[in-house]
């Protein structure tokens, strides 16, 4: 990272970054793929367990950010509208 604002011990502002699937799986192909999508699959079924981003069970779809435990074991984050 860099900054156009420097001091004698480094950055003077704060500089973020985000990192995401820091377990993941190897990708199907070893050729880059722009989109970053491998494949898309049909989906099967309903959310087993769902939780908001503060990791509370909810009973029931509601608007914002979710976490969905699909039956076949996968995580999914979903927006509700």
């Amino acid at each position: 990272m860099s900054s156009s604002d420097n001091g004698q011990w480094g950055m003077n502002t704060p500089a973020y970054f985000c990192l995401d699937n820091l377990g993941g799986t190897k990708p199907e192909h070893e050729d880059p793929i722009p989109t970053g999508i491998v494949s898309v699959k049909a989906q099967n079924g309903t959310a087993v367990e769902r939780y908001d981003l503060g990791g509370r069970k909810l009973n029931k779809a509601v608007k914002g950010v979710q976490i969905m435990r699909m039956p076949d074991g996968s995580i999914r984050k979903i927006m509700v509208k």
